[in-house]
């Protein structure tokens, strides 16, 4: 791209000697020899061929090396970059500790959707257990389960009472995935969702 000869003089100096300098320069660069043309954009490709040529040896050199070539996604318009999970935190490589604007928190994906307080967590999670069948499990998974059932004499039957503490927690606007039972987590023998139709 040619340098503007004329930069600044346009504003500072309404003189008629300055506007006839100016006319000339105008004329010079619109007479500018399209041999010339030709070479200043070869010349201009060649530099963008020499910048795209550096940033691929840079990325060939970090995987010779072992180095993990770390790129952060594109935050989609109209979300929060503190609900996406910043990459270079995952590998243990951020250096912007707290003014990053992704999150530093392994769960931040979990936390944007809402658990659903008509459903027990634990009953899907007894739902999976049952389809978890026998000629699926190993040697040390058949002794866990050996170990269960021998325990199973000595725990309290689930019932479908609601949970006085799942009540209070939902009050006070403190149940969600981080929430556990003080009557001992998921071992409460009561329920820990609002009856169909309920409302508060």
């Amino acid at each position: 791209m040619a340098a503007d000869k004329t930069f600044g003089m346009k504003n500072k100096n309404k003189s008629k000697k300055v506007q006839q300098y100016i006319q000339q320069v105008k004329k010079e660069a619109s007479r500018m020899n399209p041999e010339e043309i030709k070479a200043q954009k070869r010349r201009e490709a060649e530099k963008e061929a020499k910048r795209l040529a550096n940033i691929r040896k840079r990325e060939a050199d970090a995987l010779m090396n072992g180095q993990v070539i770390i790129k952060q996604k594109p935050v989609p318009p109209g979300v929060d970059p503190k609900s996406i999970v910043c990459e270079f935190f995952k590998a243990n490589k951020c250096t912007k500790g707290r003014k990053c604007k992704f999150a530093h928190d392994l769960h931040a994906g979990r936390k944007v959707e809402k658990r659903d307080l008509y459903q027990d967590v634990r009953q899907k999670e007894k739902e999976e257990k049952e389809q978890d069948t026998m000629d699926k499990w190993d040697d040390a998974k058949l002794a866990d389960v050996i170990n269960q059932k021998r325990d199973a004499g000595n725990r309290n039957l689930p019932t479908k009472i609601v949970c006085k503490y799942f009540l209070d927690a939902i009050e006070k606007s403190q149940y969600g995935w981080f929430w556990e039972c003080p009557n001992g987590g998921k071992k409460c023998q009561y329920m820990h969702a609002l009856p169909p139709g309920f409302v508060l």
